[in-house]
């Protein structure tokens, strides 16, 4: 089951905490599914360089909404409130369940991008411990303000 990995990687940071990420995800199955989860990553598949042509920037586009379109659920990291990860989220959102995950400590929390999300997640543990089978989710969402 192919799963959309969506998320900035513009920093060093960012793409330790993806990888860390798409590691949790590619070695479990998905809940209530058994099914292998196969990470699409976009940083993995599509490159922008700063003088990139109108073409290639096109090009970028429509393989990432090919990517959207072709997956079965998506993951989105959300500490940064990152204007393309919102997009992508907007994107899938009537297409599949889209899970909300915060990786760091939040002490805001947007409310359209939380309840936009089936699930969301505090912390990648509590993510990995739903993965397993170890956490069963009443939907809480976390605090808002």
């Amino acid at each position: 089951m192919q799963v959309y990995l969506a998320a900035p990687f513009r920093t060093d940071a960012e793409r330790i905490r993806i990888r860390e990420v798409e590691v949790v995800l590619s070695s479990r199955e998905w809940p209530g599914i058994g099914s292998p989860i196969e990470v699409y990553l976009p940083m993995d598949h599509m490159i922008l360089k700063p003088d990139s042509s109108f073409t290639d920037q096109r090009d970028v586009f429509n393989e990432n909404v090919r990517a959207i379109l072709a997956s079965r659920a998506m993951v989105a990291i959300l500490d940064e409130r990152d204007s393309g990860t919102i997009w992508e989220m907007g994107k899938g959102h009537n297409k599949m369940p889209v899970i909300g995950l915060y990786c760091s400590p939040q002490s805001r929390i947007n409310v359209m991008l939380t309840h936009g999300c089936k699930f969301s997640f505090l912390g990648i543990d509590r993510f990995r411990a739903w993965l397993d089978g170890n956490e069963m989710m009443t939907w809480h969402p976390p605090e808002t303000r």
